[in-house]
């Protein structure tokens, strides 16, 4: 796993390089990132089947479709890069030292950040409060973005009135 401070350094140097754009999402394809790795990538509609709950896309296949189209406009060897940084990524020994209130929403349905994990989480962040929506996976504003706002605006609210970061 990889520190905050390591987490940085590797940003830099992934987002310090420039990524082809030329490079298109296939059905599946292997990429090499910037630090010189090989790392497969799946297609652009199993990144956003992943990301959305099976009752989002079939009632909204449009907005699945468009939400296929964004992660298309994206640089697959980005992407890769991108998801290997946050997998190395742990920064579960600075959680405790957060000290701004913290709103963590969660879809029960979310395969890429699974609530038992969004839940631990939370509750390592002194001030951290954990919401989960139902019926929902990883894309929550485009699944549920009248939920979302519900549970956030209280929350951003709060927050605001108590002053914080002022």
């Amino acid at each position: 796993m990889i520190s905050t401070a390591g987490l940085w350094r590797r940003l830099r140097t992934v987002l310090g390089e420039r990524i082809s754009a030329k490079t298109r999402w296939s059905s599946s394809q292997t990429v090499t990132v910037p630090l010189g790795e090989r790392l497969g990538v799946p297609s652009a509609e199993t990144v956003a089947t992943n990301g959305m709950a099976p009752s989002f896309r079939e009632a909204h296949p449009d907005a699945f479709q468009a939400f296929i189209r964004l992660i298309e406009s994206n640089s697959p060897a980005g992407y890769a890069a991108l998801c290997r940084v946050v997998a190395d990524l742990d920064v579960t020994a600075d959680l405790g030292r957060i000290s701004a209130p913290v709103l963590l929403v969660a879809g029960d349905k979310d395969a890429v950040a699974p609530p038992a994990a969004s839940e631990k989480t939370a509750a390592a962040i002194p001030n951290a409060r954990y919401v989960q929506l139902e019926d929902c996976a990883h894309i929550l504003p485009w699944e549920k973005p009248g939920a979302l706002l519900e549970v956030a605006r209280p929350f951003l609210l709060e927050a605001a009135c108590a002053g914080v970061g002022a």
